[in-house]
């Protein structure tokens, strides 16, 4: 790896485990494959649709998206989620966090944050 690319994904990797804990210590389960992409988090929420807290996070400045990249024009869950064990519900309340090397913690501090009050505030789904 070149020093810089070496760089970033160390980077990337302290940052997305931390996420991991703070999104954990928030009430949210963290879907994590045996090998993942230190950049990309998947996140499903307890019983709140992803795209009502998607569209909470967006309206303050918190860009995530629903799903997973491979099914972002699909409407059927994607294989993906599938493989993570989720039903159709838990995949419908799972959104999908994109890091960057530019990201710090105090971006994921403001995420978890925004989560948190999101999921204090958003109607539950049953």
């Amino acid at each position: 790896m070149k020093p810089a690319m070496d760089e970033n994904y160390k980077h990337l990797l302290a940052l997305s485990t931390y996420a991991i804990e703070k999104v954990t210590e928030a009430g949210a389960t963290v879907n994590l494959p045996e090998v993942r992409a230190p950049h990309i988090l998947s996140i499903t929420l307890p019983r709140i649709k992803s795209q009502t807290m998607l569209n909470l996070l967006s309206a303050g400045g918190v860009c995530v998206s629903s799903g997973s990249a491979c099914s972002s024009h699909d409407k059927k869950i994607s294989s993906a989620l599938r493989a993570f064990g989720l039903d159709d519900r838990a995949a419908d309340s799972t959104i999908r966090v994109s890091l960057c090397p530019e990201n710090t913690r105090q971006d994921i501090d403001a995420l978890i944050f925004a989560l948190s009050e999101g999921m204090r505030s958003l109607v539950k789904i049953k």
